[in-house]
């Protein structure tokens, strides 16, 4: 089984490739969505954008939990030679982090233990991390009203993206797309590296 998060923030077009990668690939494929499909409606979630370092690592926490669950739920539905593509991975959970403030680097790594010490959190092979620029995220927010303007804003694009390009915790290896190329492209470059890889990492047992 090898498992491939895809990273980027709001906009970026995580599902689209998702979608357009299982088609595309010479593997059977499963597709995790992402957390928030994991959420019930009426139930407490933490802030959007928390102020506070407490308040920051509280809603990572959260979130890593659900992540671990998924995951679980994931690996136990997949057969051994399938590829899951993940929509958003614990890498995502860190990069708001420093999207909302540009937090020490000590801090950096606490959130990055947080966000990696629940049961069943486990390695990816790899990560793709869509890079899009502030002003087509903006743009694609204009058909997608429903979306929480803080998500749009340039400083919050330009540091979620800077965590990927170089400040990354994750021992598993990062390739940086620009979202700005035409969806085919996209896919394509894609595709080559991931069956690039010659020796998929297998998960033989359900992970709780």
């Amino acid at each position: 089984m090898m498992l491939i998060g895809i990273e980027g923030t709001a906009l970026a077009g995580k599902t689209t490739l998702a979608i357009q990668l299982a088609a595309k690939l010479s593997h059977d494929v499963v597709i995790v969505p992402e957390f928030m499909y994991f959420l019930f409606p009426g139930g407490r979630l933490p802030p959007l954008n928390p102020q506070t370092t407490a308040e920051q690592l509280k809603a990572i926490r959260f979130f890593a939990n659900i992540n671990a669950q998924r995951i679980s739920l994931a690996t136990c539905q997949a057969a051994t030679d399938t590829i899951l593509l993940i929509d958003r991975t614990v890498e995502t959970l860190v990069a708001h982090m420093y999207g909302s403030a540009r937090w020490e680097s000590a801090f950096i790594d606490e959130c990055w233990e947080a966000a990696t010490s629940f049961a069943g959190e486990i390695n990816l092979d790899a990560t793709i991390h869509l890079d899009a620029e502030p002003a087509t995220v903006q743009a694609r927010a204009l058909i997608d009203a429903n979306r929480p303007s803080f998500f749009e804003s340039s400083d919050f694009v330009e540091r979620f993206n800077e965590y990927f390009r170089s400040l990354r915790k994750a021992s598993w290896p990062c390739k940086s797309i620009g979202a700005q190329a035409p969806i085919s492209t996209i896919v394509e470059e894609c595709v080559q590296f991931i069956e690039g890889f010659r020796e998929p990492r297998f998960v033989s047992e359900c992970r709780h």
